[in-house]
């Protein structure tokens, strides 16, 4: 499944809530099964993302079901008035209970019941009779999966089929109106029977260029925690206008120890993330090309200035700019090593340390995309290496990479901009030694780390005593392993590590000490916000107030170790080890005269 219909799939997973797994440790039994006397109702929110995100609003939000007062105070300069919702239940929630025949052993789950005609027109996203699990009572039962699933794939295949198709479903089964949104962009529909609804939109402003997908919300829904049910449910679907979108995002680029190698893994995007110092980061910008029509419309610009903060680097020459048909299907590849150049990369210094790509279209690029591409999306994928060095932001400021799109049209007057950026976080270890009732010798003591969550040993260059920058660590054994050693002071930072669990092993201590009995733990955990990430950390299992770099805050674990005075072997006294040889001595005159006796004996016998 290519990229957009996963993105798709998480979209829909989200807006139909169907989370059926429920704990031990949810709220109370009340809440954690459905309460079949209630109603549900759903309001819905719309919001111009593409001008919000001219205006430089770039908080993120996620349709779970809950209200997020953050998102709505943040977009309601960009309220969309004027769209109309219509809905309709297309089924039942059900619990489904049946004999394994094979093992005799009970199965229960959550399974959704659509009515006859819901079934004829979900073929219109691959659905059949076919596909359902059972039949009872009139009604077809199907699992989540393929509902979302479907669903899913067939918006990204030719969503302009699928969206008349159901909309014309629901228009012909009397499905209700929810009315317009208001001037806040809020509709709100009640006291709907409890089931399985399908939502479409069915009038949108002029200005609005694109419908939003239709959705499936079950009311009640599960919370995304999985601990209770909610029968009042919340939802943000998006509307862009008539203007270009722009994304940026970033992704570590891990991996995986298989037979004894390292392979890269499939890289996750997000807005920020973490990384160890000479990681190696994969970064995309993705956007949207805006309506083309005619020569009045084409593109006579189309540039995305990158700019890297300080603590970061370009590896430059592997920019790949990726096209997609509407419907999902590339079209076409783009690199810097194309004979026909259709995009030029340039890279400059900035100020303040910081370095600039800019990515523009060329002549031939420009009538590539005029008019044949409207409203096709180009993904462009480069990477970056973070420094290991004290250029690197440590802590919960960040390391942001800012883009920003400049456009512009044959009938513009004027160039238009988008921007957008994500950031990336790493931390660091504040280390104090000391020997408990003496001093001893700092030199002698050395550590190694190993990243327990990853498998690997944590190699890295000493830049002064004591102070140590993460290199790139893939696959280090512990041969490979840096040795670290505090300063004489007995102080050891080491820069420079994503949120993971490490483990930290003194390997040697100072002469008349004791070596830990077992590694240190340390763990350093940071929570996702909007466009934010809040680092904590524990040693060995206890909770531990991280110190701050710079500005910037929770950017160390400081923690310190303390070495014992090793136990002495007893020496028998003062003079135990001197009188062992006398009495040696002793025994050896003694039988020194015993023999020359003997020898007297004989001699006289004679």
């Amino acid at each position: 499944m290519h990229i957009w219909k996963r993105m798709m799939a998480c979209a829909a997973a989200a807006a139909i809530g169907f989370t059926a797994a429920m704990t031990a440790m949810a709220a109370g039994v009340n809440e954690a099964t459905i309460d079949g006397s209630r109603t549900g109702s759903m309001t819905i929110y719309k919001y111009d993302l593409t001008t919000a995100q001219e205006d430089g609003v770039t908080q993120s939000y996620l349709s779970t079901g809950k209200a997020n007062a953050e998102a709505e105070q943040a977009y309601a300069p960009y309220a969309v008035a004027g769209v109309e919702f219509s809905y309709l239940k297309v089924g039942t929630l059900q619990t489904r209970t049946r004999i394994d025949p094979t093992t005799g052993k009970g199965e229960v789950e959550l399974v959704y019941g659509l009515n006859p005609a819901a079934v004829t027109a979900f073929s219109a996203i691959g659905i059949t009779a076919a596909d359902a699990e059972y039949e009872e009572g009139g009604l077809a039962y199907y699992l989540s999966d393929t509902l979302i699933d479907n669903l899913a794939d067939s918006l990204a295949d030719d969503s302009t089929s699928v969206k008349n198709a159901l909309e014309t479903f629901i228009k012909g089964n009397s499905g209700r109106m929810s009315g317009i949104t208001d001037s806040n962009g809020r509709m709100k529909a009640e006291n709907l029977e409890l089931g399985l609804y399908l939502v479409v939109e069915t009038a949108v402003p002029e200005d609005v260029t694109s419908t939003v997908n239709p959705f499936l919300v079950s009311l009640p829904m599960t919370d995304l925690e999985g601990d209770n049910w909610m029968y009042d449910v919340t939802l943000y679907p998006k509307n862009q206008t008539g203007s270009p979108t722009l994304t940026k995002e970033v992704a570590e680029v891990s991996y995986e120890e298989k037979d004894s190698t390292w392979e890269a893994k499939e890289n996750e995007y997000a807005d920020t993330a973490t990384a160890s110092d000479g990681d190696t980061l994969a970064y995309r910008i993705t956007s949207e090309l805006p309506v083309i029509t005619s020569e009045a419309t084409y593109l006579t610009t189309y540039t995305f200035v990158d700019t890297l903060s300080k603590g970061l680097t370009y590896k430059k020459g592997d920019v790949t700019l990726s096209w997609y048909a509407p419907d999902g299907t590339r079209a076409a590849v783009w690199s810097e090593g194309m004979t026909t150049k259709m995009f030029q990369a340039t890279y400059t210094n900035g100020a303040n340390g910081t370095e600039i790509m800019t990515v523009s279209m060329t002549k031939d690029g420009l009538a590539a995309i005029n008019p044949a591409w409207s409203e096709y999306t180009v993904v462009i994928d480069y990477e970056v290496t973070v420094n290991s060095d004290a250029t690197v932001v440590y802590g919960d400021l960040g390391n942001p990479n800012e883009v920003e799109l400049t456009w512009k049209r044959t009938n513009m007057d004027f160039e238009d901009t988008l921007r957008d950026d994500c950031l990336v976080y790493t931390y660091g270890l504040d280390l104090t030694k000391q020997f408990h009732s003496g001093s001893g010798e700092y030199s002698q003591v050395k550590f190694k780390l190993q990243n327990e969550t990853d498998g690997f040993f944590v190699t890295a260059q000493e830049t002064a005593d004591g102070l140590y920058y993460v290199m790139e660590t893939v696959g280090a054994g512990e041969e490979e392993a840096t040795v670290f050693s505090p300063d004489s002071q007995g102080s050891l930072k080491i820069y420079g590590l994503e949120d993971d669990i490490y483990l930290l092993t003194e390997v040697e201590t100072a002469e008349g000490y004791v070596l830990l009995k077992e590694d240190i733990r340390i763990e350093i955990v940071s929570e996702e916000g909007l466009h934010s990430r809040t680092a904590s950390a524990a040693v060995n299992g206890k909770a531990v107030s991280m110190l701050a770099s710079g500005d910037s805050a929770n950017a160390l674990v400081p923690f310190t170790i303390v070495n014992e005075r090793g136990f002495q072997i007893p020496m028998t006294g003062d003079n135990g080890l001197f009188l062992l040889p006398l009495m040696g001595m002793a025994a050896g005159s003694g039988l020194l005269v015993l023999l020359l006796a003997s020898r007297g004996k004989r001699g006289n016998a004679q």
